[in-house]
Order: structure tokens, then C-alpha cells, then sequence
């Protein structure tokens, strides 16, 4: 009986490994792969990716490119509480706001720079992350809305200052 017993478990064993290879759809080899990429990771990436985009489109003045990354009207501000807010829509963001944004300076590893040189270098950009919701980067505040991440805000003295309405 022992031995019929020990033919049968042996058979079983057989039997059940099977050396065939499965192939795997890529979610279930990530899921038990030991080197798990986190979801904040892959949403760093995924801002990182969407920001080097942004600016380049804002460097080279791609309408088409910057359309799809703003919800018009935006609203530029300065960065205090007290300081003026202003909705501004597509046509004044063009024919006004971009180019003073490119060449408004700014504090850059002890000297001073405009922020079209800063962007295209990628010296002193402020990295501030603020969750899967949004985020701020340098002087913008991009919002995620319908799984897209799009420009709500940008902080600028430029409404501020009486001098640019003359």
C-alpha cells in the first residue's frame, strides 16, 4: 500500500510542473516583479515628461502645443496674497503676456536671468511638488482634470507693476 501510495504522489508531481513557458501580460510581471516602480515615482515621471514638453512649447512659441496644455482663461498673479489677479484668455496671453513671461529676469545662481534662458537651461527651476491633483513648478500651477494636466496659474508681477499698461 506504502509503495502505490508513493507511485501515486509521484505521478501527481509529474504531472502538475509543467516547463511550458506563459507569457505574462506586462501589469502582472510588474505587479510581482521585485523591483516595483511606486505610483508617486511614475507620477513624478509623468510631470517631469508633461513640464519638459510645457517649456519647450513656451520657449519656441508652439501655439499648437500650448493650446492643448491651457485652459484659457488662466490666471496670472502675483505671488503675494494682497497682489492683483487677472484672468487672462488666449488672445492677450499671446499677443502680450508670453513674450513679457520669456523675458521677465529672475534671481539665478547669484546673478540674474531671464526666464526664457532659465527654462531652456533648466537652471533654477523650483520643483514643488503638491500631489496627483496638481502641481507647481517655477512660476506655474498646473491642475490635473480629466486625466490631463493643464496650466491654471502663473505667478508674475507684471499686472502689478502701472508701467505695463501705459
Amino acid at each position: 500500500m506504502r509503495t502505490i501510495f508513493l507511485l501515486f504522489i509521484s505521478v501527481c508531481f509529474f504531472q502538475c510542473s509543467d516547463k511550458a513557458i506563459k507569457e505574462e501580460p506586462i501589469e502582472l510581471v510588474e505587479k510581482n516583479s521585485k523591483v516595483l516602480i511606486k505610483k508617486e515615482k511614475r507620477d513624478e515621471i509623468e510631470r517631469d515628461t508633461f513640464m519638459d514638453d510645457f517649456l519647450n512649447a513656451l520657449l519656441f512659441e508652439n501655439r499648437d502645443v500650448l493650446d492643448s496644455y491651457i485652459d484659457f482663461p488662466i490666471i496670472v498673479r502675483g505671488s503675494l496674497d494682497s497682489d492683483v489677479e487677472k484672468k487672462v484668455f488666449e488672445k492677450e496671453f499671446y499677443s502680450i503676456f508670453l513674450n513679457f513671461l520669456l523675458e521677465e529676469e529672475n534671481v539665478c545662481e547669484g546673478g540674474v536671468m531671464s526666464n526664457k534662458s532659465r527654462f531652456s537651461s533648466k537652471s533654477c527651476i523650483r520643483k514643488k511638488r503638491s500631489g496627483s491633483k496638481y502641481f507647481i513648478v517655477d512660476k506655474f500651477l498646473f491642475q490635473k482634470s480629466n486625466g490631463k494636466w493643464t496650466l491654471n496659474t502663473i505667478y508674475s508681477e507684471f499686472y502689478n507693476d502701472p508701467e505695463n499698461f501705459k
